[in-house]
């Protein structure tokens, strides 16, 4: 795809070229040109050979009056193409910051409203993680129940029902471990997200102050700045200055 963009610019900085050099010259002018050798020619016409090399237009006292610079090369232009696609990218992000901002900025007034919401959204998680670790507790009870009833047969066989619900207890700890684990991480997740929004929140407000007061300062100089004088008219109608 930017293979065949570059062939197309290509062709149409040739075609643009070409399209100069076929406009006649201001009257008794010249085209200056050079060739592939660094032979300089002047000619009332520029060759075909030599639209993309660029030139000079003359006047008919030879001074300069155009410059017309050579079309750019496939390799100038895949790096033009990498410029615009690099400026598209950045007025992107630039674009998604600012709806980010204004976003943060609606949601919240104040930085305890983002304390408030950070404190609503850890309780949630918070409510589902004591769960976890209440039931975890009492599975816990339950295998240690189990443990010593293995223990009281004293080396005789033990009943499959009692090694399956302790392999079932076993497995199910486990399970609540990895649960007790995710909710710890979530809520991580969860006081660092507003933790960044407050801060992120805080610095606009900074910013948006300062402009402010950089704005208001620069009123109140305009307003407080010397009048200059100004030329008064006399009754004869002749302006005459101000006097000091």
């Amino acid at each position: 795809m930017a293979s065949s963009n570059t062939m197309r610019y290509a062709a149409l900085a040739l075609l643009c070229a070409l399209a100069l050099a076929a406009r006649p010259v201001n009257a008794a002018g010249l085209y200056k040109w050079t060739d592939e050798r660094g032979g300089v020619h002047y000619s009332d016409q520029l060759p075909p050979e030599a639209a993309d090399k660029g030139t000079v237009v003359l006047d008919k006292q030879g001074r300069q009056v155009k410059k017309i610079e050579p079309a750019p090369s496939p390799a100038e232009l895949k790096a033009r193409e990498a410029e615009d696609e690099r400026q598209k990218a950045m007025a992107k992000a630039k674009d998604e910051r600012t709806r980010r901002d204004m976003a943060l900025l609606q949601s919240y007034t104040s930085a305890e409203e983002i304390d408030l919401a950070r404190a609503r959204a850890l309780s949630a998680v918070e409510t589902q993680l004591k769960s976890a670790e209440t039931y975890n507790a009492e599975l816990a009870k339950r295998l240690t129940d189990l443990e010593k009833q293995k223990a009281a047969l004293a080396g005789k066989p033990v009943p499959f029902a009692l090694e399956n619900e302790i392999s079932s207890v076993s497995a199910e700890m486990a399970r609540q471990a990895r649960v007790i684990a995710l909710k710890k991480e979530e809520m991580a997740s969860i006081s660092a997200r507003y933790e960044s929004d407050k801060r992120h929140w805080l610095e606009i407000k900074s910013d948006q102050a300062r402009t402010a007061a950089a704005e208001a300062a620069g009123a109140n100089a305009s307003a407080n700045a010397p009048a200059k004088p100004t030329a008064a008219k006399t009754s004869s109608g002749n302006s005459a200055t101000a006097t000091r």
